[in-house]
């Protein structure tokens, strides 16, 4: 519960009770797993070889490990983890609205995709040893095939949504930054405008964030040879985004591309750091013509 409120209030990239997001991650993993555990020896008592009614029903035995326990501790317990994450993504009862921090957002995504992984095949499996129907007999698995692909259809939604939100998020930031300037009185402008300042140092702030869960990845070379000679000679004549110091260069240099080079905006969101940033920025850049119009 304290992990769940800590990533609810999160506001920014700074560890919540010096942990990371990532450790984070792991500790609201940690307390589904442990609390499975705990719920499974509790029921351990009812299959003991002392339990006079285990011994002479059998068939008592089968419904209590294969129904009651695998399917309504082990499978529930998993199937709860999922609809409760998939509620982050509809919106909230009390305002009507998507007003879910995007920082729970995107840990949740991580969570259930290391729960495709590896960790609903662990949490089975344990049911599985602890629980056969048989004490003498072949330990009978688990199907698990529906809830892996659950699991990871609710990965990828959680993660489209988390670019979506920061993409609608920063796309909001720079249309305020139009609608409350009068255009037709201003000066001409000489310097960057405060508002890019702070779209640059939120980007910075997603980087960090997405970094502390998910890998680097691999951008696919998709543009034109003219455009990849453009962006060569930018980058090595020094062009670059101003207060960019804090900023990751990898970032920094995938933005660059962007300009030169064929995007898609509505495409797969991958599970890697640079996939992610580069469908939040594809967002915004998407959204800052509209706003002119």
């Amino acid at each position: 519960m304290s992990v769940r409120v800590a990533l609810a209030t999160s506001k920014s990239t700074s560890p919540i009770h010096g942990l990371s997001l990532g450790e984070q991650c792991t500790l609201l993993y940690s307390c589904v797993k442990n609390g499975m555990e705990s719920s499974l020896n509790n029921v351990k008592e009812f299959i003991k070889p002392t339990v006079g009614f285990s011994l002479m029903m059998r068939t008592f035995r089968v419904e209590f490990c294969l129904e009651y326990v695998r399917k309504g501790i082990v499978m529930d317990l998993i199937e709860f983890v999922l609809d409760t994450a998939k509620t982050f993504t509809e919106p909230s009862k009390e305002c009507g609205q998507l007003s879910y921090p995007p920082t729970l957002i995107l840990t949740l995504s991580r969570l259930l995709h290391n729960m495709e992984r590896t960790s609903i095949s662990y949490l089975v499996s344990y049911g599985d040893e602890k629980f056969p129907p048989d004490e003498h007999g072949p330990v009978v698995a688990t199907p698990t095939a529906e809830v892996l692909r659950r699991a990871g259809q609710e990965a990828q939604t959680l993660l489209n949504h988390y670019v979506a939100v920061q993409g609608r998020i920063i796309s909001q930031m720079i249309r305020k930054g139009l609608d409350a300037r009068d255009w037709l009185s201003t000066i001409e402008p000489r310097s960057v405008r405060s508002v890019m300042k702070r779209v640059v140092e939120e980007v910075s702030t997603i980087d960090q964030q997405v970094g502390s869960l998910y890998e680097e990845g691999h951008r696919k070379d998709q543009g034109s040879e003219g455009s990849r000679q453009t962006y060569s000679y930018s980058l090595n004549q020094g062009k670059g985004y101003p207060y960019s110091s804090t900023m990751d260069s990898s970032l920094l240099s995938n933005i660059q591309k962007l300009f030169y080079e064929r995007i898609e905006v509505f495409g797969r969101v991958e599970y890697s750091k640079l996939s992610i940033l580069t469908g939040i920025i594809k967002i915004f850049l998407k959204a800052s013509p509209k706003v002119l119009y």
